[in-house]
């Protein structure tokens, strides 16, 4: 018969008082009454079943049913006798010890010749985050994996069986288990794969999206983990930041190109407007260039590597062109191919 190690069990913290250990010199009683007038008197056990080594069922309550999942994860671990534990029950002059233990099922081994297991009837949720931690969750996206069920029984899911986490920077990975016994592993929130690479970790979108605002306020990698940290959310490792970063910089180049063209097309229309003895390709387009580097705000500092040179339409002020200099301009030789991020 299943028993509890050392016969209780952990709800949300907090240690109850399980059914209490039988012994030897006991009234002995059959499997069904103690299923029916020990487990489920308890309180905190809804189904329970006493099975067999045989294959036979020696006593179900209703409604019980043991999937071929939880038979894969139960029958090896009675094979296992350094996993016995030696807190048991004695029943019928059969002692019975704890194999095995997590959130919904206990799992058990009779020396001799059978096995039991219990589902609770109160989930037991493991100290997963602490408090004060927080997360991002994108809520139609977990409703939505919520209800899609369990992978093996189809039944939906609760968020209260969440028993561990992977934690991927901004999003996790979270496992819960189901009323059958089956592991099942959802997303905080949508993800996407490298190409060809569809059997790697995920790739969750907001931490691209933290890319994508890195470069659209200037921040760097240590001002947004200091953010992070001050808000209590996970932080991002560096090197996941760059992958993000070399992720999103060729679509971040292209739409920019597109915005310069569009740009340039407007200021040619405002110029043609106002030319009068020109059209077409052939109407002046005035327009004001700049450019700067990171030491000029000196004045006297000329040494800098690289800097940005920009061309401002004259009439809709806005950025037409623009081109990133470095000091191998000055020496006349072409610059080595490499991206810019």
């Amino acid at each position: 018969m299943v028993t509890l190690e050392s016969n209780r069990n952990v709800e949300k913290g907090r240690r109850v008082e399980l059914p209490p250990i039988l012994t030897d010199t006991e009234m002995p009683c059959t499997w069904k009454e103690y299923v029916n007038n020990v487990l489920l008197d308890s309180n905190y056990v809804s189904r329970a079943a006493i099975l067999g080594n045989d294959g036979k069922s020696w006593a179900t309550s209703t409604g019980f049913y043991v999937s071929p999942a939880e038979l894969r994860e139960i029958i090896p671990a009675f094979v296992d006798s350094t996993k016995i534990r030696n807190e048991g029950i004695c029943l019928n002059n059969k002692r019975y010890t704890c194999t095995r233990m997590d959130s919904t099922i206990m799992v058990g081994r009779e020396i001799a010749t059978g096995f039991g297991c219990v589902i609770f009837k109160y989930t037991t949720i493991p100290e997963v985050w602490s408090p004060g931690e927080r997360r991002v969750f994108e809520p139609a996206e977990l409703q939505q994996r919520l209800m899609d069920g369990c992978e093996f029984c189809g039944e939906e899911l609760r968020f209260t069986r969440v028993v561990s986490e992977t934690v991927c920077a901004m999003g996790s990975i979270i496992y819960i288990t189901c009323d059958c016994g089956m592991l099942n592993k959802i997303n905080s929130g949508k993800v996407h794969y490298e190409k060809g690479k569809q059997r790697t970790r995920p790739i969750f979108d907001i931490n691209t999206k933290i890319a994508i605002a890195m470069y659209d306020t200037g921040l760097g990698p240590h001002q947004v983990n200091r953010f992070f940290t001050n808000i209590n959310l996970p932080g991002i490792s560096q090197t996941s930041l760059k992958k993000r970063e070399r992720e999103v910089f060729e679509p971040i180049k292209q739409v920019a190109k597109r915005s310069l063209d569009d740009s340039l097309e407007e200021e040619k229309k405002a110029s043609e407007r106002l030319s009068v003895s020109n059209s077409g390709d052939n109407a002046p387009v005035s327009v004001k260039y700049d450019m700067g580097w990171q030491k000029r705000g000196s004045g006297r500092k000329y040494n800098l590597k690289s800097g940005v040179g920009s061309m401002i339409g004259h009439l809709t002020g806005k950025l037409i062109d623009l081109d990133l200099l470095s000091y191998w301009e000055g020496k006349g030789k072409e610059q080595p191919k490499h991206n810019c991020i």
